[in-house]
């Protein structure tokens, strides 16, 4: 639901326009003139402002020119009567996004209301993610000493910084601006994600160094990461292409200009959507949804995935072609399992930097509990391996870390694995589990059916990367009931931490 502002002198027109917009669902705050719209526009936050030109007192130029100077990020549209597009051009300059002409058809401003808000939120998707850029960068860093993860990174460099070339070198078209495509492999938790940003900044970096003229300090070309699993099917082209008709708006291949899109578990896009991406891939070139126009696009493409490529291309999963340009510049995440030393020395570093983030005393690993998690498997990687930290972070009591307040999962017999076996850890720490029971040990401390409960909502939200519904689900609880725990157990955090990971 957004919320809108109309300004509107004409009565029976603004109260249309009203009842179409709520009806859809928003939340509408309607006045008559340009000055009750400035009072409303500084007490309230408004998504998108509609404002008809004509006004008795101050017109709605004046009054497009005072919302951009009070700031905030409403979207504004305007409504201008037939044969005055001039004006509506003026408003545009003034500051306006968009603008439709009188007599209104209800349902086109509706559709064009919904485009507006559509294209903010990807706008406003995109700032996060160069908002974030930063912070995540620092508070991921590429942490290990492996000489299997040594080698990942030095590889994922020396890609990063070649010099911008073209990815079809038979494709007859030779602009020389398309950076080579990157292929991204490894199981879930990996790091994928947090390589694919640092791909991006020392891209960027040696771009500033080598160029003549240089970036200006502190400019940063865009990251949009786009998690192609989560899309819906029938979104995911107009998300990534624009649309064209019946008013032309951009895709985030288009926002990437200049920058990089990392396309994350690409497996899951639709046939359409791959064989756009190889023309983005082999020429550079899109094309909008319901438009013939060819844009040509400067960005490098980073993709993700989990699964066997090439057993979706046998099922018909996934165009071969396309696997065949992404699949020449390739590089392995290696799990955690196989790096070595670098299990302890993660773990080391996530509990200095949660315990500064939660500003409670610094902890430290038992020479036990580093043994414990240097012989643990680590199916989950990194990913699990932080989930573990955060879990000893919020709920352990004393600074020196054990095995048991780790509540790692014990080799369970191939049987039991298969059947029973459904997370890393047990449900509470100093308990184990053995196919569904779990049993506590009480020679360690008292056990509180509070921090039971608490401990299974904490690994609900784990295994649904925070997604209360889904853990409601997993748990046999109602959404309302779960989300009263999260607050009487103060997991509000640990769950922003989860999503934006």
């Amino acid at each position: 639901m957004s919320r809108i502002l109309i300004i509107e002198d004409e009565d029976n027109l603004r109260f249309s326009i009203r009842r179409s917009l709520q009806r859809v669902g928003h939340d509408v705050v309607d006045v008559a003139t340009a000055e009750q719209a400035i009072d409303c526009y500084k007490q309230q936050d408004f998504d998108l402002v509609l404002t008809d030109i004509n006004l008795p007192g101050m017109d709605g130029h004046e009054l497009i020119r005072q919302i951009r100077s009070i700031g905030g990020s409403a979207g504004i549209i305007v409504l201008t009567a037939y044969g005055t597009v001039e004006s509506a051009v003026t408003a545009m300059r003034d500051g306006a996004d968009d603008y439709i002409q009188k007599p209104l058809s209800l349902k086109e401003l509706e559709m064009q209301v919904e485009r507006l808000l559509s294209r903010q939120q990807i706008s406003r998707r995109l700032n996060l993610y160069e908002r974030l850029q930063d912070s995540q960068t620092a508070s991921h860093a590429l942490i290990g000493q492996s000489d299997a993860w040594l080698s990942t990174l030095a590889l994922a460099h020396k890609l990063a910084c070649e010099p911008r070339l073209m990815i079809g070198m038979n494709s007859g078209v030779s602009d020389g601006h398309t950076l080579p495509a990157i292929l991204l492999v490894g199981e879930t938790g990996t790091g994928k994600s947090v390589l694919a940003q640092h791909i991006h900044n020392w891209s960027d970096q040696h771009a500033q160094a080598d160029s003549d003229n240089a970036l200006d300090e502190g400019h940063r070309t865009p990251f949009v990461h786009v998690n192609c699993s989560s899309l819906p099917a029938t979104e995911i082209e107009q998300e990534l292409f624009g649309s064209e008709a019946p008013n032309p708006s951009q895709g985030l291949f288009e926002m990437a200009q200049g920058g990089t899109i990392f396309l994350d578990e690409i497996g899951d896009l639709t046939p359409e959507a791959q064989r756009k991406i190889l023309s983005a891939v082999e020429h550079g070139i899109i094309k909008r949804i319901s438009g013939n126009k060819e844009y040509r696009v400067s960005v490098r493409i980073v993709a993700a995935t989990n699964r066997d490529f090439h057993a979706m291309v046998r099922d018909g999963r996934f165009r071969q072609d396309l696997l065949y340009r992404l699949n020449a510049f390739t590089v392995t995440l290696p799990p955690l399992r196989e790096r070595g030393i670098d299990n302890t020395i993660l773990a080391r570093a996530l509990l200095e930097r949660l315990c500064k983030e939660r500003g409670r005393s610094q902890m430290s690993l038992s020479p036990k509990a580093e043994d414990a998690i240097k012989s643990h498997g680590w199916h989950g990687n990194v990913r699990e391996l932080l989930n573990v930290v955060q879990r000893v972070v919020l709920l352990c009591e004393h600074d020196e870390i054990q095995p048991a307040d780790l509540a790692l999962m014990p080799l369970a017999e191939p049987e039991v694995a298969v059947q029973h076996h459904t997370d890393a850890s047990p449900a509470v720490p100093g308990s184990v589990q053995t196919g569904r029971k779990i049993f506590f040990d009480f020679d360690t401390g008292v056990h509180t059916a509070d921090e039971v409960e608490k401990s299974l909502i904490i690994q609900a939200l784990d295994r649904t990367s925070g997604n209360v519904s889904k853990a409601a689900k997993l748990i046999r609880m109602q959404r309302s009931s779960l989300r009263y725990r999260i607050e009487r157990f103060g997991l509000e955090s640990y769950i922003r931490e989860l999503t934006h990971r």
